[in-house]
């Protein structure tokens, strides 16, 4: 019972940094957008690619 409970909460917290990189991706990828002034076509790409790198961080629970 304390293993499955010390799984279950390193799951949550695993899940809870995943999302807090994510996060911190969009926010440093807008204020990048925002100084460099990019052209459309950057914003469609910037959201595949943190798309794609939340599903790798997510399958590596890292």
């Amino acid at each position: 019972m304390k293993a499955m409970l010390r799984y279950f909460l390193k799951d949550i917290y695993d899940g809870i940094c995943t999302h807090v990189i994510l996060i911190c991706a969009i926010v440093l990828t807008g204020l990048i957008y925002r100084a460099f002034d990019f052209d459309v076509w950057f914003t469609p790409a910037v959201v595949i690619v943190i798309l794609v790198a939340h599903w790798v961080l997510s399958q590596f629970r890292i």
